[in-house]
């Protein structure tokens, strides 16, 4: 899942993702991981240092209306690929939608270096992008979970579209061809009368 963040305080990292976790949740871990120190060069992929956060650190024994970093207490989440810009990857044990489900919506953290915890931004709205791919962007106090999907909108869009196809196509000729059998019936009914009432006269005549 793609991580993005601006708007940041002055000596931010990286973004930790927050959620409702507590020790009752099959997933939780006193220490999950530690995020390991951004990448100067994004070709290195091994011998990464591991950033100096401790179960001591702010971001680790942050826990506010039940919101907790769930990097560091959930192992739903593997791992961090932190490359030193404003954008990274977080790693999952699980589809990011699942997660998504799982916690609600999120509340991201600003931390620095040192697991200090330098601002939390408000619950995550939902925001959707069928060519970004789950994501989770921040802009200062707001943040957005981006679903790797339409919008409900659209779905609802196609629906009346649908819809008024059948009516057009369906539900419309065969009101045009009841109407048609219908005063076809009545034509009928009256010519049937009329003869009825002809054939009537001309016995009385007789």
């Amino acid at each position: 899942m793609k991580i993005e963040f601006s708007g940041a305080p002055e000596g931010t990292v990286y973004a930790d993702i927050l959620g409702k976790i507590d020790r009752t949740d099959e997933s939780y871990s006193d220490f999950n991981f530690i995020p390991n120190e951004p990448l100067a060069d994004q070709t290195l992929v091994v011998d990464r240092v591991p950033m100096e956060i401790d179960e001591n650190s702010e971001i680790a024994r942050y826990n506010e209306d039940g919101y907790m970093s769930l990097s560091i207490h959930s192992t739903d989440l593997e791992y961090f690929d932190l490359d030193g810009s404003d954008s990274y990857r977080l790693y999952l044990n699980c589809s990011a939608k699942n997660l998504y489900k799982k916690y609600g919506k999120f509340r991201i953290a600003y931390v620095g270096e040192h697991g200090e915890v330098l601002g939390v931004t408000k619950k995550t709205s939902n925001a959707y992008d069928i060519h970004e791919g789950y994501a989770v962007s921040t802009d200062g106090k707001k943040a957005k979970f981006i679903y790797d999907d339409f919008s409900p909108l659209y779905y609802v869009s196609f629906y009346i579209i649908i819809i008024t196809i059948a009516v057009t196509v369906i539900v419309i000729p065969v009101i045009i061809i009841v109407h048609i059998n219908d005063k076809i019936s009545w034509k009928s009914w009256v010519r049937e009368e009329l003869n009825k009432n002809s054939g009537s006269e001309d016995d009385a005549e007789k």
